[in-house]
């Protein structure tokens, strides 16, 4: 842990997703990591919708925080393109999530006035005796 100490003399950065940014720093140092089938973390069930939305969000604005983090990944010569991608590809989720919920929802409007306009010309023509 001393080799990524930063300035501060911590690993630790000061964002939310601790596990990513540690595992970026480790690699980008020179580090391998490496995937374990034998472990198991136990997690709280969050039984209240609030509080599950709120931490994912909180989630999401932490992952938005280690987007400083993309030139480090992307001009780490020794991660393949392959991992580089997978971890730009975890980076870019949040903000393509605040993306969907702004322009997701434009088809529908679309399809809500094109539905209202096709019952106003239904009803219309049927009041004046037209099938």
């Amino acid at each position: 842990m001393d080799s990524i100490a930063g300035p501060a003399g911590s690993p630790w950065r000061g964002s939310l997703p601790e596990d990513f940014e540690l595992g970026v720093h480790l690699l980008t140092a020179g580090w391998h990591t490496g995937f374990s089938l034998n472990t198991h973390v136990n997690q709280e069930v969050l039984y209240s919708m609030r509080r599950f939305l709120a931490q994912r969000t909180r989630w999401g604005q932490g992952t938005m925080q280690c987007m400083r983090y993309l030139r480090r990944i992307w001009d780490y010569g020794h991660l393949t393109t392959l991992g580089a991608a997978e971890m730009m590809h975890y980076l870019a989720q949040p903000w393509m999530q605040l993306l969907g919920t702004v322009v997701h929802p434009i088809p529908w409007r679309s399809i809500g006035y094109g539905f209202g306009y096709a019952l106003y010309i239904y009803t219309s023509a049927s009041r004046r005796g037209v099938r």
